[in-house]
């Protein structure tokens, strides 16, 4: 058969005549692959250059070589062979041939081909027979069939990790820049950080109008569903009957269902539809992209009808927890201190409602100011510059405004509130005055939860 033959395209063949019957297993080995430790082979692909001398000869078995022993994936055609030298493919660039490979599989000199025929009563010819190796090798910048990425290292902390796939969202990286801190992965390869601003890193114009808007717009859109809720409530309380439809047919079920009552409900709809239009005017989706909103998208932020979007859903579940911090279990008007309680109900709401409201707005002013590229400082003699937008709270001045609401908020709730009230609503965040607001006007339920969801209002925003 001189198998040796088959190594070479020159019309020297390796041959045999298999009288009828399958022939032996041509097999062609040792074909000197160096392919990179640490490789994923993705598919093996035999290229045989062969034709019929005469007669009709057809593929008997086409198998792989793993180790110096023929495979059991059979890959036959059973196609005639012509009579002049045509090359046909077996395998291809994704086929393992039913098995599983490691670089030193392909390396190894018993890795290769083999190929018996069958005829009626002629011989069959091979004059050369290649194989090729298609492999992905993490670190070498191309990315494969079996990887999410590949930036050119086996790093990991830069979101494609060390085996090639992304990081998980939220992993640690560093996207190279000094104005961005916080610096996380997306899960999709990318690396991006909050802006810092300041002087030396102003945000570009256009930018910062649509960071602007995005901001304005969600706040606006909080308060105004916060009042409404706020106003829904101290309207049950007060004996008001408050419907579901503008025509009064459907009483309200119950205070939880205030979002839903519908001059709350409709001024909320009202400022979904003025925070689209705004952010719309200001913002393109490649603008948004280069921000840290809650969304990379006008329509992830408000959608183009103002019903759905992370501006909206994020708003409007920190204010649902906000109105559960401040509210009782609501009023019957039958309580023997029902007016006492009712004028409580209503100072820790408006103290709650202040102090939330103050805290945005000072944190928004104090993001679009470095955005502006500002130099703000932690204290007031101006020695310890602020680094991080996310210390905003810490700001001189920001931070004596938000001290100055707490001691609003504990100021209302004192004048109008005992323990005995407190108690007596069933439902707030604590059952005391010192528990909703201390003495200072910067602890307690109301200050703490109230500052973790003006948090969470900002971060959904910047």
């Amino acid at each position: 058969m001189s198998p040796d033959n088959a190594k070479t395209s020159n019309d020297v063949y390796a041959q045999d005549t298999p009288a009828g019957s399958p022939s032996e297993f041509l097999k062609a080995t040792n074909f000197g692959f160096s392919i990179p430790n640490g490789a994923v082979i993705e598919g093996i692909t035999a290229s045989v250059e062969r034709r019929s001398v005469g007669g009709t000869i057809d593929d008997s078995a086409v198998r792989i070589v793993k180790a110096g022993v023929i495979g059991s994936t059979d890959k036959a055609t059973f196609n005639n062979w012509p009579n002049t030298d045509t090359t046909v493919q077996y395998g291809g660039a994704s086929d393992l041939w039913g098995d599983t490979w490691t670089a030193a599989n392909i390396n190894d000199s018993g890795f290769g081909f083999a190929i018996s025929v069958t005829d009626n009563v002629d011989a069959a010819a091979v004059d050369h027979i290649t194989l090729t190796v298609n492999y992905s090798l993490c670190g070498d910048n191309i990315v494969g069939p079996s990887e999410d990425c590949d930036d050119g290292n086996t790093n990991n902390g830069d979101c494609c990790s060390a085996t090639c796939d992304f990081e998980s969202p939220g992993s640690s990286c560093s996207d190279q820049s000094a104005c961005t801190v916080d610096d996380v992965c997306d899960g999709a390869g990318v690396c991006s950080g909050d802006p810092i601003g300041g002087p030396a890193c102003p945000m570009e114009t256009d930018l910062r109008k649509c960071q602007e808007a995005i901001a304005k717009s969600g706040r606006r859109y909080y308060e105004t569903q916060f009042k409404g809720i706020q106003k829904c409530r101290s309207d049950l309380n007060k004996g008001k009957t408050v419907y579901y439809d503008q025509a009064g047919t459907m009483p309200l079920a119950g205070p939880t269902d205030c979002d839903q009552e519908y001059r709350s409900a409709s001024r909320t709809m009202r400022a979904a539809l003025s925070a689209r239009e705004a952010i719309s005017e200001k913002c393109s989706d490649t603008l948004t992209a280069d921000l840290s909103a809650c969304s990379a998208t006008v329509d992830g932020l408000v959608s183009s009808n103002a019903m759905t979007g992370c501006l909206l859903t994020t708003h409007a579940a920190a204010t649902g927890v906000l109105i559960d911090d401040e509210y009782g279990s609501g009023l019957t008007g039958l309580e023997p201190n029902y007016a006492d309680l009712r004028s409580c109900q209503e100072r820790i709401a408006k103290a709650g409602r202040g102090f939330a409201t103050t805290r945005v707005k000072q944190l928004q002013t104090c993001r679009n100011k470095l955005n502006r590229g500002r130099l703000l400082y932690f204290d007031e003699n101006q020695t310890s510059p602020l680094t991080n937008p996310s210390d905003c709270a810490n700001e001189y001045r920001t931070g004596d405004r938000i001290a100055k609401a707490g001691d609003k908020a504990r100021g209302l709730i004192a004048d109008s509130c005992s323990d005995a009230l407190v108690s007596g609503l069933g439902g707030t965040c604590a059952g005391t005055v010192d528990g909703l607001v201390n003495a200072t006007g910067d602890g307690g339920c109301l200050i703490s939860g109230h500052g973790v969801q003006s948090d969470t209002i900002i971060d959904a925003e910047y």
